[in-house]
Protein backbone atom coordinates (compact mmCIF):
# COMPACT_ATOMS: atom_id res chain seq x y z
CA UNK A 1 0.00 0.00 0.00
CA UNK A 2 1.02 3.50 -0.86
CA UNK A 3 0.50 6.52 0.84
CA UNK A 4 0.87 10.46 -0.53
CA UNK A 5 3.34 12.47 1.73
CA UNK A 6 4.13 15.69 0.40
CA UNK A 7 3.22 15.64 -2.94
CA UNK A 8 4.95 12.36 -3.47
CA UNK A 9 4.16 8.76 -3.07
CA UNK A 10 5.92 7.21 -0.80
CA UNK A 11 5.31 3.05 0.62
CA UNK A 12 4.08 2.83 4.03
CA UNK A 13 7.44 1.47 5.99
CA UNK A 14 7.67 -0.71 8.34
CA UNK A 15 9.02 -0.83 11.97
CA UNK A 16 11.27 -2.89 13.96
CA UNK A 17 8.56 -4.37 16.38
CA UNK A 18 9.74 -3.72 20.34
CA UNK A 19 12.06 -5.89 21.98
CA UNK A 20 11.39 -8.02 24.83
CA UNK A 21 13.67 -7.04 27.64
CA UNK A 22 17.11 -9.63 27.54
CA UNK A 23 17.91 -10.98 30.69
CA UNK A 24 21.65 -11.64 31.61
CA UNK A 25 22.49 -14.55 30.27
CA UNK A 26 19.66 -14.26 27.06
CA UNK A 27 21.00 -14.69 23.71
CA UNK A 28 20.44 -12.56 20.55
CA UNK A 29 19.61 -15.72 18.42
CA UNK A 30 16.80 -16.88 20.80
CA UNK A 31 13.78 -14.85 18.93
CA UNK A 32 14.14 -16.40 15.10
CA UNK A 33 10.89 -13.79 14.36
CA UNK A 34 13.60 -10.93 15.50
CA UNK A 35 16.42 -12.04 14.13
CA UNK A 36 15.03 -12.77 10.72
CA UNK A 37 13.63 -8.81 10.48
CA UNK A 38 16.96 -7.65 11.80
CA UNK A 39 18.41 -9.73 8.80
CA UNK A 40 16.59 -7.33 6.47
CA UNK A 41 17.93 -4.00 7.64
CA UNK A 42 20.42 -2.51 5.23
CA UNK A 43 23.11 0.01 6.81
CA UNK A 44 23.55 3.30 5.56
CA UNK A 45 26.64 4.37 3.69
CA UNK A 46 26.64 7.85 4.79
CA UNK A 47 25.48 7.52 8.53
CA UNK A 48 26.00 3.81 9.43
CA UNK A 49 22.08 3.86 10.57
CA UNK A 50 20.22 0.76 9.20
CA UNK A 51 16.84 1.05 7.62
CA UNK A 52 14.61 -1.78 5.85
CA UNK A 53 15.25 -1.73 2.17
CA UNK A 54 11.93 0.43 1.41
CA UNK A 55 12.94 3.24 3.80
CA UNK A 56 16.36 3.72 2.69
CA UNK A 57 15.83 5.97 -0.43
CA UNK A 58 14.02 7.74 1.51
CA UNK A 59 16.34 8.29 4.43
CA UNK A 60 19.22 9.20 1.53
CA UNK A 61 17.41 12.08 0.40
CA UNK A 62 17.68 14.23 4.14
CA UNK A 63 20.70 12.13 5.44
CA UNK A 64 23.35 15.08 6.09
CA UNK A 65 25.78 12.17 7.67
CA UNK A 66 25.38 13.26 10.86
CA UNK A 67 25.20 11.28 13.75
CA UNK A 68 21.89 10.52 15.39
CA UNK A 69 21.03 12.11 19.31
CA UNK A 70 21.47 8.65 20.71
CA UNK A 71 24.37 8.13 18.88
CA UNK A 72 25.79 11.95 20.37
CA UNK A 73 24.73 10.47 23.37
CA UNK A 74 26.44 7.77 23.01
CA UNK A 75 29.70 9.34 22.62
CA UNK A 76 29.60 12.28 25.53
CA UNK A 77 29.18 9.27 27.91
CA UNK A 78 32.73 8.02 26.46
CA UNK A 79 34.31 11.32 27.22
CA UNK A 80 37.95 11.27 28.87
CA UNK A 81 39.38 13.92 31.19
CA UNK A 82 42.08 15.29 30.10
CA UNK A 83 45.28 13.88 31.95
CA UNK A 84 48.94 15.43 32.34
CA UNK A 85 50.35 13.64 29.55
CA UNK A 86 47.37 15.65 27.27
CA UNK A 87 49.36 18.84 28.48
CA UNK A 88 45.74 20.01 29.17
CA UNK A 89 44.37 19.54 25.50
CA UNK A 90 41.04 17.57 25.61
CA UNK A 91 40.42 14.69 23.58
CA UNK A 92 37.54 13.68 22.42
CA UNK A 93 36.14 10.59 21.28
CA UNK A 94 33.60 10.25 18.66
CA UNK A 95 32.09 6.79 17.81
CA UNK A 96 30.78 6.59 14.17
CA UNK A 97 28.43 3.33 15.40
CA UNK A 98 24.46 3.39 14.42
CA UNK A 99 22.25 4.08 17.41
CA UNK A 100 21.68 1.12 19.61
CA UNK A 101 22.33 -0.15 23.31
CA UNK A 102 25.85 -1.73 23.58
CA UNK A 103 27.15 -3.61 26.36
CA UNK A 104 30.83 -3.91 27.10
CA UNK A 105 32.98 -4.06 29.29
CA UNK A 106 35.59 -0.20 29.02
CA UNK A 107 38.65 -0.64 28.18
CA UNK A 108 40.53 2.60 28.81
CA UNK A 109 42.18 4.17 25.55
CA UNK A 110 45.38 6.12 25.48
CA UNK A 111 45.79 9.05 25.76
CA UNK A 112 48.52 11.58 24.79
CA UNK A 113 47.51 12.10 21.27
CA UNK A 114 48.96 14.96 19.55
CA UNK A 115 47.48 14.72 16.30
CA UNK A 116 44.12 12.20 14.86
CA UNK A 117 44.49 8.77 14.17
CA UNK A 118 42.17 5.97 14.11
CA UNK A 119 42.17 2.76 16.46
CA UNK A 120 41.86 -0.71 15.07
CA UNK A 121 40.30 -2.87 17.38
CA UNK A 122 41.83 -6.03 17.19
CA UNK A 123 39.40 -9.53 16.75
CA UNK A 124 40.59 -10.78 20.38
CA UNK A 125 38.98 -7.52 21.45
CA UNK A 126 35.99 -7.15 19.53
CA UNK A 127 35.23 -10.64 20.60
CA UNK A 128 34.61 -9.74 23.54
CA UNK A 129 31.95 -7.17 23.07
CA UNK A 130 28.81 -8.06 23.58
CA UNK A 131 26.09 -6.33 21.29
CA UNK A 132 22.20 -5.85 22.13
CA UNK A 133 19.92 -5.17 18.82
CA UNK A 134 17.47 -2.33 19.36
CA UNK A 135 15.81 -0.93 16.55
CA UNK A 136 19.08 -0.71 14.65
CA UNK A 137 22.13 -2.70 14.08
CA UNK A 138 25.51 -1.94 16.15
CA UNK A 139 28.34 -2.81 13.83
CA UNK A 140 31.68 -4.80 14.66
CA UNK A 141 33.71 -2.84 12.31
CA UNK A 142 32.86 0.56 13.92
CA UNK A 143 36.51 2.65 14.62
CA UNK A 144 36.67 5.30 17.22
CA UNK A 145 38.01 8.66 16.22
CA UNK A 146 40.32 10.38 18.47
CA UNK A 147 40.83 13.94 17.64
CA UNK A 148 43.04 16.11 19.61
CA UNK A 149 41.78 19.94 19.29
CA UNK A 150 45.47 21.53 18.96
CA UNK A 151 46.36 23.71 16.44
CA UNK A 152 50.29 22.48 16.74
CA UNK A 153 48.86 19.27 15.81
CA UNK A 154 47.64 20.49 12.49
CA UNK A 155 50.25 22.41 11.69
CA UNK A 156 52.54 19.65 12.27
CA UNK A 157 50.52 17.00 10.16
CA UNK A 158 51.05 19.96 7.66
CA UNK A 159 54.78 20.22 7.41
CA UNK A 160 54.77 16.55 7.77
CA UNK A 161 52.96 15.74 4.37
CA UNK A 162 56.02 18.32 2.62
CA UNK A 163 58.14 15.93 0.51
CA UNK A 164 61.65 16.59 0.36
CA UNK A 165 63.12 17.45 -3.22
CA UNK A 166 66.36 14.33 -3.00
CA UNK A 167 66.56 11.16 -1.51
CA UNK A 168 68.85 12.16 1.50
CA UNK A 169 66.31 14.31 3.78
CA UNK A 170 68.98 14.49 6.72
CA UNK A 171 71.69 16.36 5.10
CA UNK A 172 75.06 15.83 4.41
CA UNK A 173 78.50 17.52 5.24
CA UNK A 174 81.60 18.81 3.56
CA UNK A 175 83.42 15.76 3.77
CA UNK A 176 80.95 12.62 3.04
CA UNK A 177 79.27 13.87 0.01
CA UNK A 178 76.61 11.89 -1.09
CA UNK A 179 76.84 9.77 -4.97
CA UNK A 180 75.37 11.81 -7.59
CA UNK A 181 76.03 14.94 -5.98
CA UNK A 182 78.70 17.49 -7.54
CA UNK A 183 80.21 20.45 -5.58
CA UNK A 184 80.64 23.20 -8.06
CA UNK A 185 81.81 25.96 -5.77
CA UNK A 186 80.49 28.18 -2.85
CA UNK A 187 77.02 26.91 -2.27
CA UNK A 188 76.24 25.12 -5.87
CA UNK A 189 75.77 21.54 -6.30
CA UNK A 190 74.47 19.70 -9.23
CA UNK A 191 72.49 16.99 -7.94
CA UNK A 192 71.58 13.53 -10.13
CA UNK A 193 68.10 12.34 -8.36
CA UNK A 194 65.26 9.47 -8.31
CA UNK A 195 63.26 10.69 -5.82
CA UNK A 196 59.66 9.85 -6.28
CA UNK A 197 60.89 7.51 -9.43
CA UNK A 198 61.50 11.21 -11.21
CA UNK A 199 64.56 11.01 -12.47
CA UNK A 200 65.88 14.57 -12.65
CA UNK A 201 69.22 16.88 -12.82
CA UNK A 202 69.40 20.00 -9.98
CA UNK A 203 71.80 22.56 -10.68
CA UNK A 204 70.91 24.13 -7.11
CA UNK A 205 72.04 26.54 -3.88
CA UNK A 206 72.74 24.83 -0.81
CA UNK A 207 72.94 25.69 2.63
CA UNK A 208 74.62 24.66 5.52
CA UNK A 209 72.91 24.77 8.92
CA UNK A 210 74.30 25.53 12.74
CA UNK A 211 75.83 21.68 12.88
CA UNK A 212 77.53 21.60 10.08
CA UNK A 213 75.12 19.81 7.36
CA UNK A 214 74.02 20.98 4.35
CA UNK A 215 70.85 21.20 2.87
CA UNK A 216 69.41 22.07 -0.53
CA UNK A 217 66.87 25.17 -1.16
CA UNK A 218 64.27 26.40 -3.01
CA UNK A 219 66.74 28.50 -5.43
CA UNK A 220 67.56 26.48 -8.59
CA UNK A 221 66.35 24.92 -11.66
CA UNK A 222 65.56 21.31 -12.21
CA UNK A 223 65.50 19.80 -15.36
CA UNK A 224 64.96 16.15 -17.32
CA UNK A 225 68.12 14.25 -18.51
CA UNK A 226 67.30 14.63 -21.99
CA UNK A 227 67.56 18.68 -21.20
CA UNK A 228 70.40 18.16 -19.46
CA UNK A 229 72.18 16.24 -22.44
CA UNK A 230 70.98 18.79 -24.90
CA UNK A 231 72.63 21.41 -22.60
CA UNK A 232 75.80 19.55 -22.44
CA UNK A 233 75.48 19.96 -26.57
CA UNK A 234 75.23 23.43 -26.47
CA UNK A 235 78.19 24.40 -24.01
CA UNK A 236 81.15 23.69 -26.79
CA UNK A 237 79.73 26.02 -28.86
CA UNK A 238 77.97 29.06 -26.54
CA UNK A 239 80.19 31.90 -25.29
CA UNK A 240 78.54 32.21 -21.53
CA UNK A 241 79.39 34.04 -19.85
CA UNK A 242 82.01 36.07 -21.50
CA UNK A 243 79.21 37.55 -23.85
CA UNK A 244 76.92 40.14 -22.23
CA UNK A 245 73.59 39.89 -22.88
CA UNK A 246 73.94 36.29 -24.70
CA UNK A 247 70.76 34.29 -24.25
CA UNK A 248 70.98 30.12 -24.84
CA UNK A 249 67.38 28.42 -24.88
CA UNK A 250 67.37 24.55 -24.30
CA UNK A 251 64.71 22.71 -25.71
CA UNK A 252 61.97 25.69 -25.68
CA UNK A 253 62.07 25.47 -21.19
CA UNK A 254 65.65 26.09 -20.02
CA UNK A 255 66.77 29.84 -20.31
CA UNK A 256 70.19 30.84 -19.76
CA UNK A 257 71.20 34.54 -19.82
CA UNK A 258 74.59 35.70 -19.07
CA UNK A 259 74.98 38.81 -16.52
CA UNK A 260 77.40 40.67 -14.91
CA UNK A 261 76.55 41.03 -10.99
CA UNK A 262 79.20 43.31 -8.94
CA UNK A 263 81.59 43.62 -12.14
CA UNK A 264 81.36 39.51 -11.64
CA UNK A 265 80.67 37.46 -14.94
CA UNK A 266 77.68 35.11 -14.27
CA UNK A 267 75.17 32.83 -15.60
CA UNK A 268 71.96 32.55 -15.01
CA UNK A 269 69.27 29.66 -15.31
CA UNK A 270 65.66 29.18 -15.19
CA UNK A 271 63.01 27.74 -16.30
CA UNK A 272 59.57 28.55 -17.90
CA UNK A 273 56.66 27.12 -19.16
CA UNK A 274 54.02 27.57 -22.66
CA UNK A 275 50.56 27.94 -21.79
CA UNK A 276 47.51 26.74 -23.66
CA UNK A 277 47.34 30.08 -26.03
CA UNK A 278 51.43 29.40 -26.68
CA UNK A 279 52.58 32.56 -23.92
CA UNK A 280 55.03 31.94 -21.89
CA UNK A 281 55.65 32.41 -18.17
CA UNK A 282 58.85 31.65 -16.21
CA UNK A 283 59.68 29.88 -13.09
CA UNK A 284 59.96 32.10 -10.19
CA UNK A 285 62.96 29.97 -8.96
CA UNK A 286 66.59 31.20 -10.54
CA UNK A 287 69.78 29.45 -10.42
CA UNK A 288 72.81 31.70 -10.47
CA UNK A 289 76.43 30.11 -11.18
CA UNK A 290 79.65 32.43 -11.55
CA UNK A 291 82.20 31.78 -14.21
CA UNK A 292 84.17 29.46 -12.07
CA UNK A 293 81.04 27.28 -11.09
CA UNK A 294 80.21 27.22 -14.66
CA UNK A 295 83.11 25.96 -16.12
CA UNK A 296 83.42 23.32 -13.46
CA UNK A 297 80.18 22.22 -14.48
CA UNK A 298 81.23 21.97 -18.03
CA UNK A 299 84.27 20.15 -16.46
CA UNK A 300 82.25 17.58 -14.71
CA UNK A 301 79.14 17.24 -17.58
CA UNK A 302 80.38 13.64 -18.33
CA UNK A 303 79.85 12.60 -15.01
CA UNK A 304 76.57 14.08 -14.22
CA UNK A 305 75.44 12.32 -17.87
CA UNK A 306 76.99 8.85 -16.29
CA UNK A 307 75.08 9.13 -13.11
CA UNK A 308 71.59 9.56 -15.54
CA UNK A 309 72.52 6.49 -17.13
CA UNK A 310 73.67 4.19 -13.91
CA UNK A 311 69.88 5.57 -12.16
CA UNK A 312 68.32 5.29 -15.54
CA UNK A 313 68.82 1.95 -16.07
CA UNK A 314 70.15 0.66 -12.51
CA UNK A 315 66.94 1.53 -10.93
CA UNK A 316 64.20 2.56 -13.50
CA UNK A 317 64.49 -0.52 -16.10
CA UNK A 318 65.11 -2.89 -13.45
CA UNK A 319 61.78 -1.65 -11.61
CA UNK A 320 59.75 -1.38 -14.32
CA UNK A 321 60.44 -4.80 -15.78
CA UNK A 322 59.68 -6.47 -12.40
CA UNK A 323 56.91 -4.29 -12.31
CA UNK A 324 55.55 -5.09 -15.83
CA UNK A 325 56.03 -9.00 -14.93
CA UNK A 326 54.07 -9.11 -12.23
CA UNK A 327 50.81 -7.53 -13.95
CA UNK A 328 50.73 -10.47 -16.55
CA UNK A 329 50.11 -14.06 -16.29
CA UNK A 330 52.89 -16.64 -15.55
CA UNK A 331 53.81 -19.42 -17.37
CA UNK A 332 54.62 -22.99 -17.55
CA UNK A 333 58.92 -23.44 -17.30
CA UNK A 334 60.40 -24.35 -20.20
CA UNK A 335 63.23 -27.36 -20.23
CA UNK A 336 66.53 -25.16 -20.65
CA UNK A 337 68.92 -24.60 -18.52
CA UNK A 338 68.97 -21.63 -16.80
CA UNK A 339 72.29 -19.96 -17.87
CA UNK A 340 70.49 -20.69 -21.37
CA UNK A 341 67.44 -19.10 -20.56
CA UNK A 342 69.35 -15.69 -18.96
CA UNK A 343 71.70 -15.48 -22.06
CA UNK A 344 68.40 -15.49 -24.23
CA UNK A 345 66.69 -13.10 -22.03
CA UNK A 346 70.31 -11.08 -21.79
CA UNK A 347 70.62 -10.47 -25.83
CA UNK A 348 66.97 -9.98 -26.31
CA UNK A 349 67.64 -6.55 -23.74
CA UNK A 350 70.49 -6.00 -25.94
CA UNK A 351 69.10 -6.08 -29.41
CA UNK A 352 65.89 -4.05 -28.18
CA UNK A 353 68.14 -1.39 -26.32
CA UNK A 354 70.05 -1.06 -29.65
CA UNK A 355 67.27 -0.60 -31.87
CA UNK A 356 65.61 1.96 -29.41
CA UNK A 357 69.08 3.82 -29.85
CA UNK A 358 69.11 3.85 -33.36
CA UNK A 359 65.63 5.10 -33.74
CA UNK A 360 66.43 7.57 -31.32
CA UNK A 361 69.45 9.19 -32.75
CA UNK A 362 67.35 9.52 -35.94
CA UNK A 363 65.01 11.91 -33.92
CA UNK A 364 67.77 13.72 -32.12
CA UNK A 365 70.25 14.37 -35.08
CA UNK A 366 70.26 17.27 -36.60
CA UNK A 367 71.60 18.15 -39.91
CA UNK A 368 72.22 21.65 -41.11
CA UNK A 369 71.73 20.76 -45.03
CA UNK A 370 67.63 19.92 -44.34
CA UNK A 371 67.24 22.82 -42.24
CA UNK A 372 68.70 25.08 -44.72
CA UNK A 373 67.01 23.36 -47.77
CA UNK A 374 70.07 22.33 -49.32
CA UNK A 375 70.21 20.86 -52.72
CA UNK A 376 71.85 17.45 -53.18
CA UNK A 377 70.63 15.76 -50.64
CA UNK A 378 72.91 12.85 -51.04
CA UNK A 379 75.35 15.29 -49.81
CA UNK A 380 73.87 15.94 -46.36
CA UNK A 381 74.99 15.06 -43.16
CA UNK A 382 71.75 12.69 -42.26
CA UNK A 383 73.50 10.56 -45.59
CA UNK A 384 76.85 10.79 -45.45
CA UNK A 385 77.30 10.54 -41.86
CA UNK A 386 78.19 6.98 -40.33
CA UNK A 387 76.60 5.61 -37.36
CA UNK A 388 79.81 5.63 -35.77
CA UNK A 389 79.99 9.29 -35.93
CA UNK A 390 76.23 9.59 -35.32
CA UNK A 391 77.16 7.60 -31.98
CA UNK A 392 80.09 9.69 -31.14
CA UNK A 393 77.79 13.09 -31.35
CA UNK A 394 74.39 11.93 -30.57
CA UNK A 395 74.71 8.97 -28.69
CA UNK A 396 73.97 9.84 -25.02
CA UNK A 397 71.39 11.98 -26.10
CA UNK A 398 69.84 9.32 -27.66
CA UNK A 399 70.12 7.18 -24.77
CA UNK A 400 68.84 9.52 -22.21
CA UNK A 401 65.62 10.07 -24.11
CA UNK A 402 64.58 6.52 -24.54
CA UNK A 403 61.08 5.88 -23.16
CA UNK A 404 61.77 2.80 -20.35
CA UNK A 405 58.31 2.05 -20.05
CA UNK A 406 57.90 1.28 -24.04
CA UNK A 407 61.11 -0.56 -23.45
CA UNK A 408 60.50 -3.13 -21.10
CA UNK A 409 56.93 -3.75 -22.73
CA UNK A 410 58.29 -4.91 -25.51
CA UNK A 411 61.04 -6.68 -23.77
CA UNK A 412 58.35 -8.75 -21.80
CA UNK A 413 56.01 -9.11 -24.67
CA UNK A 414 58.74 -10.41 -26.81
CA UNK A 415 60.01 -13.29 -24.33
CA UNK A 416 56.49 -14.15 -22.68
CA UNK A 417 57.32 -17.85 -22.69
CA UNK A 418 60.60 -16.61 -20.63
CA UNK A 419 57.96 -14.97 -18.45
CA UNK A 420 58.77 -17.00 -15.29
CA UNK A 421 62.71 -16.47 -15.42
CA UNK A 422 62.48 -12.85 -15.47
CA UNK A 423 62.72 -11.95 -12.19
CA UNK A 424 64.96 -10.40 -9.55
CA UNK A 425 67.74 -12.58 -9.64
CA UNK A 426 68.00 -12.45 -13.31
CA UNK A 427 67.96 -8.61 -13.06
CA UNK A 428 70.61 -8.83 -10.11
CA UNK A 429 72.70 -10.80 -12.21
CA UNK A 430 72.33 -8.57 -15.22
CA UNK A 431 75.64 -6.09 -15.82
CA UNK A 432 73.94 -3.14 -16.78
CA UNK A 433 76.57 -1.07 -17.80
CA UNK A 434 77.93 -3.91 -20.00
CA UNK A 435 74.33 -4.37 -21.90
CA UNK A 436 74.33 -0.47 -22.58
CA UNK A 437 77.99 -0.87 -23.93
CA UNK A 438 77.07 -4.04 -26.07
CA UNK A 439 73.83 -1.88 -26.91
CA UNK A 440 75.96 0.82 -28.43
CA UNK A 441 78.41 -1.69 -30.43
CA UNK A 442 75.69 -3.44 -32.22
CA UNK A 443 74.38 -0.40 -33.30
CA UNK A 444 77.87 0.79 -34.82
CA UNK A 445 77.95 -2.58 -36.44
CA UNK A 446 74.66 -2.88 -38.20
CA UNK A 447 76.16 -0.15 -40.15
CA UNK A 448 75.95 -1.48 -43.82
CA UNK A 449 78.13 1.96 -45.36
CA UNK A 450 81.02 1.98 -42.58
CA UNK A 451 83.25 3.81 -44.48
CA UNK A 452 81.72 6.79 -45.85
CA UNK A 453 82.94 10.56 -45.68
CA UNK A 454 81.93 10.88 -42.03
Amino acid sequence: SWKKTNNSLTPNLRKLPPRRPLDEDDDVEDDPAWSALQSQLIPCSVCGRTFFPERLPVHRRVCKGKPSPRALKRAASLREQPTSSTEGKEIWHTCSFAPGRMNFAAKKFLTGVKRSFLINFELSFMNSLYFDFCHSTVFPDFLFIMKCASSESASSATAAKKLSTFNNTGGFTADSIPQHHYHLGENNYAVVSDFGNVLNVHIRKFKTNENGRIFPTKNGVSCSPYVWESLVTEMDNSSLPSETGKVLIVRDTLFLTSAWIENVPCVSLQRYVTKQDFSRQFLPSVCLLTETEWNQLQCIRKKISESCMSLMFNNFLKKKILLEVSSRSPRTNLQMELSDVEMVLSMSLTELLADNIKSRIVKVMVCNGCIENQANQLGHECVTMNFESRHSLYGDLAILSIDIELLVKEFVEKNMQMLNYINETFLNNLNIILLVKNACDMYIASDIMPHRMF
